[in-house]
């Protein structure tokens, strides 16, 4: 996950008010976050009141223009995939075929 994925992951996040705890499943660290969400303020993206974050007006649009140029379309604006989730495959050496076992009688 690329530097811009997880800014727009962390805007996704704010704009619904979400949970953090999905940023560290993804691999962030909590000063990451604190130094990323301190970043957006400083440049007038998102806006701390009362101890909670949303994204301003610009900030709206900023999230738009992000995942214009990264690509994303219709709901992917909204949803990032799970990086965690996905499967790697296993390599060849690994797969174990036990052998076949054949029921008495059952080869006349």
């Amino acid at each position: 996950m690329n530097d811009k994925e997880r800014e727009i992951l962390l805007l996704q996040i704010i704009r619904v008010n979400g949970n953090t705890m999905y940023l560290l499943k993804q691999g962030m660290s909590l000063p990451e976050i604190k130094k990323q969400i301190d970043l957006l303020v400083r440049r007038g993206i998102v806006m701390r009141k009362d101890n909670m974050l949303s994204l301003t007006k610009g900030g709206e649009q900023y999230l738009y223009e992000i995942n214009h140029q990264m690509g994303r379309k219709g709901l992917y604006r909204y949803y990032s995939p799970d990086y965690v989730a996905r499967n790697i495959p296993e390599p060849v050496d690994k797969v174990y075929i036990p052998p076949l076992k054949r029921k008495k009688g059952a080869g006349k």
